[in-house]
């Protein structure tokens, strides 16, 4: 991925990773948008297994390397880190290296966001739910979240603890176990999305309902984890392409001399709010909570309130009615709140045309996307899309 027309380039920049996935192409779009303007070219090292170092010592020989950029578990060889400049980002502590910038998400703001979106519920007890690991940002994600909830005058309990139990055939009971216990009703923030979805499989286990008795919110913006549970998962969208472009001006600036600071973390884009975080009240309504899940499953794929309505078999006006004394909108309102929270995601990734954004966030046409928009916003995309990028920007 991303190794063609390398001739034309004046550098490369070296991108290894363990995984490849959604995150990772967010994360490689960040790096082409700050290295194509620079003729630099992104060549994607993916090292699933174990890091193959001769294939890095051998790249750094032929090719016109211009850094490297690394996100894999675990230190660099001396040897290659003396040969070009070393940038780290969102590694794990075991990754990091003396000397060699670190590019991170920040995990407080991350924390204060799960924990506004679940104080805004009508909720008084609260806790975390770490993963199944040691990492920085699992023990300052929990730590900065107990520090808000305190602020908000909630009550803190006991999280549910980092075990070294990664199997979920395991995780799950002791996940169910620490569930029960819990004072109902009770928000629940995940380390990240996948502990976010055991936390959900746990509930159903023991047949807590959610949001009504456990609501849940994780962090990722995993599209495939979050779309899959029922219902639907909120979370926390860190913006990884703000992220990966930092990394490569940081590794610009190394690579002409200039200051860098040591450590440097890029925050999230905000919460995308979905089913298990619905404001829901105790006599919540079955066909509510099914609704609210339909928008913000197909509110992008032309839905129409008509739709919703026919799904909720009743009259129009007595699901307008039901739907908005649970969630305090209207049908139509939630279908256009999440067409614009969808294009406000598309439009911070500046490679993608306006038109493609109208059509992926569900408007019929261009024209009546930008008038819409601006409604809403009080700017054009393209006003909008420059403000963010001026944000992002170092």
């Amino acid at each position: 991925m991303g190794n063609a027309g390398q001739s034309r380039n004046e550098g490369v920049v070296l991108a290894l990773h363990k995984f490849r996935s959604d995150v990772w192409n967010v994360q490689y779009a960040g790096l082409c948008r700050y290295c194509r303007p620079r003729k630099w070219s992104v060549y994607d090292c993916c090292f699933p297994g174990t890091p193959d170092f001769d294939r890095v010592r051998k790249l750094l020989r032929t090719e016109n390397v211009a850094g490297i950029v690394t996100s894999l578990p675990m230190a660099l060889p001396e040897d290659i880190r003396s040969m070009q400049p070393v940038v780290c980002f969102d590694c794990e502590e075991s990754g990091l290296m003396e000397g060699c910038p670190y590019i991170a998400h920040d995990a407080d703001h991350t924390a204060r966001l799960a924990a506004r979106e679940l104080a805004a519920l009508p909720l008084r007890n609260f806790a975390y739910a770490h993963a199944p690991c040691r990492l920085y940002w699992n023990i300052a994600r929990c730590e900065a979240f107990e520090r808000e909830i305190f602020s908000r005058g909630g009550i803190v309990v006991p999280a549910f603890p980092v075990l070294d139990v990664c199997d979920r055939r395991k995780l799950i009971p002791a996940l169910a176990r620490w569930v029960l216990d819990l004072p109902k009703p009770c928000g629940v923030f995940a380390a990240n999305d996948e502990m976010a979805m055991h936390v959900i499989s746990a509930c159903r286990k023991k047949r807590f309902r959610v949001p009504g008795d456990v609501a849940v919110i994780g962090v990722d913006d995993n599209r495939s984890i979050c779309m899959s549970t029922s219902p639907t998962l909120s979370s926390i969208a860190p913006d990884w392409e703000a992220g990966a472009f930092m990394a490569a001006a940081t590794l610009d600036r190394m690579q002409k001399a200039r200051p860098v600071g040591m450590r440097e973390t890029f925050r999230p884009m905000g919460v995308i709010g979905r089913g298990s975080t619905a404001r829901f009240s105790e006599t919540v309504n079955g066909q509510v909570v099914n609704a609210v899940d339909m928008i913000r499953a197909r509110a992008c794929s032309g839905l129409k309130a008509c739709d919703v309505v026919k799904m909720m078999k009743s009259s129009r006006r007595l699901a307008e009615l039901r739907f908005r004394e649970v969630t305090g909108k209207s049908i139509l309102e939630e279908i256009r709140r999440v067409r614009f929270e969808n294009a406000k995601l598309l439009l911070s990734r500046t490679e993608v045309p306006l038109s493609v954004v109208a059509n992926n966030s569900g408007w019929a046409s261009l024209p009546s996307f930008c008038r819409e928009f601006k409604e809403i916003s009080g700017l054009t995309p393209m006003d909008w899309r420059k403000k963010v990028a001026h944000h992002k920007s170092p």
